[in-house]
């Protein structure tokens, strides 16, 4: 029997070093080669280098044009990525890039970054301008706290967008760039390709994104534990009693009821508080009321676990919500689906709402 030869693959350096310190040295090198004296050694690399400095500065053509100098490095007060642009007419841009792949902005480290370098440019003489760069893909709400606190977001299709004209230049860097670019989109993209039970990471991230684009959800991000993390949709959150919250995620294929408990989420004390109480309670009357209104796809999760800050109520299987794992999705269908579900937890929140804590003889203390 011959063997089948699978096609050689050209190796990509992007895909063997793809975190976010490589990242930070391509987008640097393409800046330093925005410098106009860069012309002579290589004009082809030369506008590739203007044109993605013209993407992250949102700069005028005419603007473009005007450029002397361009200075660029890395990791200046912690920040990714930086470079210094002087213009013929007098003017400087200082830019400052804060670079992600597939993580996200935390402990408000944007407006920091953002006020050392606003006090820089003071300093110097320098208009400040400020960019987001993210080849993975960013939930909407944090788009635009993103944009709301003046940076300016730099997106894959953006980044795509701009280098693709240059993918068969015969520079390896810049083909190696556009193809794992290409190759990552594709990824996101493999839920509308694949029955559910072959979506892996990314794809789950790709139709959260779809269903984000059409559903009003709260967020999507990674969840991660000892077993290797998850990425999750969060698609409701509402409090019992203005304390409690309840709430439903989709965990890579099973939709879960959850319930937040730990005192950060709650204001509870947790130690003079009956914790497993308002667990049990909840699930009591969430079983209770599916039961009531018809609806059997609710069950109890196979273990009802009495640990832990955020803790699983009840599940409903992928098959209930999804369709069949091993076919295509219709998308308007599980849409539809999804809207069904959220319609009913809001008409459970109403009803267990009814309830006090006091009505349902759970001892509370708050902090």
């Amino acid at each position: 029997m011959t063997k089948t030869m699978q096609p050689l693959r050209r190796p990509n350096i992007f895909k063997i070093s793809n975190k976010e310190l490589s990242q930070d040295a391509f987008i640097t090198w393409l800046l330093q080669w925005a410098n106009p004296a860069c012309n002579e050694l290589d004009s082809l690399l030369h506008q590739c280098g203007k044109d993605f400095l013209a993407l992250v500065i949102q700069c005028a053509p005419e603007k473009l044009e005007l450029i002397k100098h361009v200075k660029a490095g890395r990791q200046w007060e912690h920040i990714d990525v930086w470079a210094e642009i002087s213009f013929t007419d007098g003017t400087q841009t200082f830019l400052i890039i804060e670079d992600k792949v597939f993580g996200n902005q935390h402990s408000n480290q944007l407006e920091r970054y953002k006020k050392k370098a606003h006090d820089y440019c003071c300093k110097n003489g320098f208009e400040l301008a400020c960019a987001y760069f993210k080849v993975g893909n960013e939930p909407l709400r944090e788009v635009e706290y993103i944009m709301e606190i003046g940076f300016k977001i730099i997106n894959r299709m953006q980044i795509k967008s701009c280098l693709q004209p240059y993918r068969d230049a015969e520079h390896s860097i810049l083909t190696d760039y556009v193809e794992y670019i290409n190759e990552l989109e594709d990824e996101y993209l493999e839920f509308e390709i694949l029955p559910p039970k072959d979506w892996v990471k990314l794809a789950w991230v790709g139709f959260y994104q779809f269903v984000e684009s059409n559903l009003k959800i709260v967020t999507w991000h990674r969840v991660n534990n000892p077993s290797g993390g998850f990425w999750n949709l969060c698609l409701t959150w509402e409090y019992w009693n203005d304390s409690i919250p309840v709430y439903m995620q989709i965990e890579q294929s099973r939709l879960c009821y959850k319930i937040a408990l730990g005192e950060n989420e709650t204001g509870l004390n947790q130690s003079a508080t009956d914790i497993n109480s308002i667990q049990d309670y909840v699930f009591n009357s969430l079983m209770s009321y599916a039961k009531s209104q018809g609806e059997t796809s609710i069950r109890r999760p196979n273990q009802l676990v009495h640990r832990g800050s955020y803790r699983t109520l009840a599940v409903i299987d992928l098959e209930n919500w999804c369709g069949d794992p091993c076919k295509l999705i219709d998308k308007q269908v599980v849409l539809a689906n999804l809207s069904n579900i959220i319609a009913f937890y809001r008409n459970f929140m109403d009803y267990i709402n009814r309830v006090s804590f006091e009505a349902a003889e759970i001892r509370i203390k708050e902090h």
